[in-house]
Protein backbone atom coordinates (compact mmCIF):
# COMPACT_ATOMS: atom_id res chain seq x y z
CA UNK A 1 0.00 0.00 0.00
CA UNK A 2 1.37 3.38 -0.98
CA UNK A 3 1.56 6.12 1.64
CA UNK A 4 -0.89 8.33 -0.29
CA UNK A 5 -3.36 5.43 -0.28
CA UNK A 6 -3.10 5.15 3.49
CA UNK A 7 -3.63 8.89 3.81
CA UNK A 8 -6.70 8.64 1.57
CA UNK A 9 -8.45 6.68 4.33
CA UNK A 10 -6.82 8.28 7.39
CA UNK A 11 -9.11 10.36 9.59
CA UNK A 12 -8.92 14.15 9.65
CA UNK A 13 -7.46 13.96 13.16
CA UNK A 14 -4.22 12.60 11.68
CA UNK A 15 -4.09 15.49 9.19
CA UNK A 16 -4.66 17.96 12.02
CA UNK A 17 -1.92 16.43 14.19
CA UNK A 18 0.56 16.65 11.33
CA UNK A 19 -0.52 20.14 10.30
CA UNK A 20 -0.21 21.55 13.83
CA UNK A 21 3.30 20.10 14.18
CA UNK A 22 4.49 22.28 11.30
CA UNK A 23 5.98 25.72 11.88
CA UNK A 24 4.59 28.77 10.07
CA UNK A 25 7.17 28.60 7.27
CA UNK A 26 6.39 24.93 6.60
CA UNK A 27 2.64 25.61 6.71
CA UNK A 28 2.97 28.53 4.30
CA UNK A 29 4.96 26.42 1.87
CA UNK A 30 2.44 23.57 1.94
CA UNK A 31 -0.55 25.89 1.71
CA UNK A 32 1.06 27.75 -1.17
CA UNK A 33 1.73 24.57 -3.09
CA UNK A 34 -1.47 22.67 -2.40
CA UNK A 35 -4.29 24.88 -1.18
CA UNK A 36 -4.18 27.92 -3.41
CA UNK A 37 -2.93 30.23 -0.64
CA UNK A 38 0.02 32.36 -1.66
CA UNK A 39 3.13 30.95 -0.01
CA UNK A 40 4.35 34.45 0.78
CA UNK A 41 1.27 35.21 2.84
CA UNK A 42 1.81 34.94 6.59
CA UNK A 43 -0.21 32.15 8.14
CA UNK A 44 -0.86 33.05 11.75
CA UNK A 45 -2.30 30.78 14.39
CA UNK A 46 -5.73 32.32 13.80
CA UNK A 47 -5.62 31.71 10.06
CA UNK A 48 -4.15 28.26 10.68
CA UNK A 49 -7.29 27.44 12.64
CA UNK A 50 -9.35 28.54 9.62
CA UNK A 51 -7.20 26.56 7.19
CA UNK A 52 -8.47 23.08 6.56
CA UNK A 53 -5.51 20.69 6.55
CA UNK A 54 -7.61 18.05 4.81
CA UNK A 55 -7.60 20.26 1.67
CA UNK A 56 -3.82 20.06 1.51
CA UNK A 57 -3.79 16.31 2.06
CA UNK A 58 -6.57 15.76 -0.48
CA UNK A 59 -4.54 17.61 -3.14
CA UNK A 60 -1.45 15.51 -2.38
CA UNK A 61 -3.52 12.32 -2.47
CA UNK A 62 -5.15 13.36 -5.79
CA UNK A 63 -1.69 13.74 -7.29
CA UNK A 64 -0.70 10.34 -5.88
CA UNK A 65 2.45 11.82 -4.37
CA UNK A 66 4.34 10.04 -1.61
CA UNK A 67 7.30 12.40 -1.26
CA UNK A 68 5.43 15.37 0.27
CA UNK A 69 3.67 12.98 2.65
CA UNK A 70 6.99 11.45 3.67
CA UNK A 71 8.33 14.94 4.38
CA UNK A 72 5.23 15.86 6.40
CA UNK A 73 5.55 12.63 8.35
CA UNK A 74 9.22 13.39 9.02
CA UNK A 75 8.29 16.80 10.43
CA UNK A 76 5.51 15.32 12.57
CA UNK A 77 7.55 12.44 13.95
CA UNK A 78 10.66 14.51 14.66
CA UNK A 79 8.61 17.15 16.40
CA UNK A 80 6.00 15.06 18.21
CA UNK A 81 7.06 11.40 18.16
CA UNK A 82 10.82 11.32 18.82
CA UNK A 83 10.48 8.94 21.75
CA UNK A 84 8.65 6.43 19.56
CA UNK A 85 11.29 6.76 16.85
CA UNK A 86 14.02 6.19 19.42
CA UNK A 87 12.26 3.17 20.89
CA UNK A 88 11.78 1.61 17.44
CA UNK A 89 15.43 2.25 16.53
CA UNK A 90 16.61 0.86 19.88
CA UNK A 91 14.52 -2.28 19.31
CA UNK A 92 16.14 -2.72 15.88
CA UNK A 93 19.65 -2.06 17.22
CA UNK A 94 20.07 0.95 14.94
CA UNK A 95 22.30 3.68 16.38
CA UNK A 96 20.59 7.05 16.66
CA UNK A 97 20.68 10.38 18.39
CA UNK A 98 17.34 11.25 19.96
CA UNK A 99 15.40 9.26 17.35
CA UNK A 100 17.42 10.53 14.36
CA UNK A 101 19.68 8.28 12.31
CA UNK A 102 21.40 8.28 8.95
CA UNK A 103 21.61 4.48 8.97
CA UNK A 104 19.45 2.27 6.80
CA UNK A 105 16.22 1.08 8.40
CA UNK A 106 16.32 -2.41 6.88
CA UNK A 107 16.29 -3.98 10.34
CA UNK A 108 12.74 -2.62 10.61
CA UNK A 109 11.51 -2.39 7.02
CA UNK A 110 12.64 -5.92 6.10
CA UNK A 111 11.95 -7.54 9.46
CA UNK A 112 10.03 -10.83 9.43
CA UNK A 113 6.39 -10.69 10.48
CA UNK A 114 7.08 -12.17 13.93
CA UNK A 115 9.62 -9.42 14.62
CA UNK A 116 7.26 -6.69 13.42
CA UNK A 117 4.56 -8.09 15.69
CA UNK A 118 7.06 -7.89 18.56
CA UNK A 119 7.92 -4.27 17.67
CA UNK A 120 4.26 -3.25 17.48
CA UNK A 121 3.58 -4.93 20.82
CA UNK A 122 6.55 -3.16 22.42
CA UNK A 123 5.53 0.25 21.10
CA UNK A 124 1.89 -0.34 22.07
CA UNK A 125 2.91 -1.32 25.59
CA UNK A 126 4.75 2.01 25.82
CA UNK A 127 1.35 3.56 25.08
CA UNK A 128 2.09 4.93 21.64
CA UNK A 129 -1.15 5.08 19.66
CA UNK A 130 -1.46 2.17 17.23
CA UNK A 131 -2.43 4.68 14.51
CA UNK A 132 0.91 6.46 14.98
CA UNK A 133 2.81 3.17 14.85
CA UNK A 134 1.03 2.33 11.59
CA UNK A 135 1.82 5.74 10.09
CA UNK A 136 5.48 5.48 11.10
CA UNK A 137 5.98 2.01 9.65
CA UNK A 138 4.13 2.98 6.46
CA UNK A 139 6.20 6.16 6.10
CA UNK A 140 9.48 4.25 6.26
CA UNK A 141 8.25 1.78 3.65
CA UNK A 142 7.64 -1.23 5.88
CA UNK A 143 5.22 -3.26 3.73
CA UNK A 144 5.13 -6.00 6.35
CA UNK A 145 3.32 -3.64 8.71
CA UNK A 146 0.09 -4.28 6.83
CA UNK A 147 0.22 -7.94 7.91
CA UNK A 148 0.45 -7.14 11.66
CA UNK A 149 -3.01 -7.66 13.10
CA UNK A 150 -3.38 -4.51 15.29
CA UNK A 151 -2.25 -2.37 12.35
CA UNK A 152 -4.57 -4.19 9.94
CA UNK A 153 -7.42 -3.42 12.35
CA UNK A 154 -6.64 0.31 12.13
CA UNK A 155 -6.80 0.19 8.33
CA UNK A 156 -10.09 -1.73 8.53
CA UNK A 157 -11.52 0.77 11.03
CA UNK A 158 -10.54 3.56 8.63
CA UNK A 159 -12.48 1.81 5.86
CA UNK A 160 -9.54 0.49 3.85
CA UNK A 161 -10.02 -3.25 4.17
CA UNK A 162 -10.00 -3.74 0.38
CA UNK A 163 -6.61 -2.00 0.19
CA UNK A 164 -4.90 -4.46 2.53
CA UNK A 165 -2.70 -7.19 1.15
CA UNK A 166 -4.18 -10.60 1.86
CA UNK A 167 -2.19 -12.65 4.35
CA UNK A 168 -0.79 -15.87 2.97
CA UNK A 169 -1.66 -18.79 5.19
CA UNK A 170 1.18 -21.25 5.59
CA UNK A 171 -1.31 -24.11 5.77
CA UNK A 172 -3.16 -23.13 2.58
CA UNK A 173 -1.23 -25.59 0.41
CA UNK A 174 -1.62 -28.53 2.78
CA UNK A 175 -5.41 -28.74 2.56
CA UNK A 176 -5.14 -28.62 -1.23
CA UNK A 177 -2.76 -31.59 -1.12
CA UNK A 178 -5.09 -33.38 1.31
CA UNK A 179 -7.98 -32.72 -1.06
CA UNK A 180 -5.95 -34.11 -3.96
CA UNK A 181 -5.03 -37.18 -1.92
CA UNK A 182 -8.67 -37.65 -0.93
CA UNK A 183 -9.70 -37.36 -4.58
CA UNK A 184 -7.06 -39.96 -5.53
CA UNK A 185 -8.26 -42.30 -2.78
CA UNK A 186 -11.86 -41.88 -3.94
CA UNK A 187 -10.85 -42.59 -7.56
CA UNK A 188 -8.93 -45.73 -6.51
CA UNK A 189 -11.93 -46.92 -4.45
CA UNK A 190 -14.21 -46.37 -7.43
CA UNK A 191 -11.86 -48.34 -9.72
CA UNK A 192 -11.78 -51.26 -7.29
CA UNK A 193 -15.57 -51.50 -7.33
Amino acid sequence: MQLYELFSIAPASIYEEIFTSMNNKQRRAMMGQYSGHKSGKFVSLKSRQKADPSVIFEKIIEREENLPLEELMRIWFLKKQRNMLGDALDWAGIPHEDGVTNDELDAITKAPLENLEELVKLLSEKEYPVEHILMYLAAIGCEGAFYVEPLRQVVIEWGGEEMLPQPVEEDEEEPAEDDAEADDAEAEAAEEK
